[in-house]
């Protein structure tokens, strides 16, 4: 692994995302991530699963997906943390995705598309999403740290783990739904 200068600092928040209300929901992680730079001073903000957007969609998520191609879908402070967040991603490929961003400011820093879709259950994510394709790759998430991204049910599969230790990742970040 790579010599750490520092700790650190995460600060883990677990909203109660309202479904389908994307803007309350935006509001709401903007706030928290203000809240979290102005407070804690932490390096990196976690949100759920899909945060921006509530879990449970069914086929009203392909309308909510956002375009992960610019900015982040967010209005972030410059000198805040990095935020890692769900969302529901339109792909340049036209599929919609369950993915992760981690931003920070008005740049987005990784994405990580989520792989394994649970379809089992209550769980319908096979019909929804597409599942994700790209070769995990860790990100600078502060510096002397590089982290890897997984959600949810990615965790259970460690294939995506060991390519992640194979790149010397310091740290896995994982997301899920509340």
């Amino acid at each position: 692994m790579n010599d750490v200068p520092s700790d650190l600092r995460v600060s883990v928040r677990q909203t109660a995302p309202l479904l389908g209300d994307v803007p309350a929901n935006r509001a709401e992680i903007e706030r928290e991530v203000r809240a979290v730079r102005d407070g804690v001073g932490a390096d990196l903000v976690i949100f759920p699963e899909l945060a921006l957007t509530g879990y449970s969609l069914a086929h009203r998520a392909r309308e909510m997906g956002v375009d992960l191609s610019g900015a982040p879908p967010l209005d972030l402070p410059e000198d805040g943390p990095t935020a890692l967040l769900g969302v529901v991603e339109r792909g340049e490929d036209h599929l919609t995705y369950n993915s992760a961003v981690a931003a920070r400011g008005r740049r987005i820093l990784a994405v990580h598309r989520k792989r394994y879709l649970p379809t089992y259950g209550t769980f319908d994510e096979g019909r929804i999403f597409a599942p994700g394709r790209r070769s995990p790759r860790p990100f600078p998430v502060a510096p002397g740290w590089k982290a890897g991204i997984l959600v949810c049910e990615d965790f259970w599969h460690p294939a995506l783990s060991y390519l992640y230790a194979l790149q010397e990742a310091d740290v896995l970040l994982v997301l899920a739904a509340a």
